[in-house]
């Protein structure tokens, strides 16, 4: 008896310091800012990034198959058969095909928020990046 005291009592005080609320809440991440948080600094690399890989990955692969730059080297080869055909609905569809509308809009809409948060900070800078590269994915 005297050896289970010994040992419940311990256990119980340790459970009872690990057992507080705030120890709990594991939903708060700190590496995880949000977008009001964020300063425009880190939001235009993440613009610009988003705008070069549409440029140079999704809309550079359509236009050189298309164009006849890319070949494949068997026709038996199931790659890019959506692309090799024309095949307009397979091509945007949302599993297997390339979202090019979807996601020109949303870097629009992306450089549209940081536009009008620049404004509203006086970042003058950011604003006029904002609009050229509105611009240029409107070209």
């Amino acid at each position: 008896m005297k050896n289970i005291f010994r040992f419940a009592i311990p256990v119980l005080m340790i459970m009872s310091l690990g057992s507080c609320k705030k120890f709990l809440d594991v939903n708060d991440n700190p590496n995880s800012p949000i977008s009001e948080t964020l300063p425009l600094r880190a939001k235009l690399p993440a613009a610009l990034v988003s705008s070069v890989n549409q440029e140079t990955l999704q809309l550079n692969q359509i236009g050189a198959l298309w164009g006849g730059y890319w070949g494949t080297t068997n026709e038996g080869i199931s790659m890019f058969v959506d692309l090799k055909s024309y095949n307009g609905p397979a091509i945007r569809h949302q599993r297997d095909g390339i979202p090019v509308w979807e996601n020109t809009f949303n870097t629009l809409l992306y450089y549209q928020l940081m536009k009008e948060e620049a404004l509203n900070g006086g970042s003058f800078f950011y604003s006029g990046i904002s609009k050229i590269m509105q611009g240029w994915h409107f070209l």
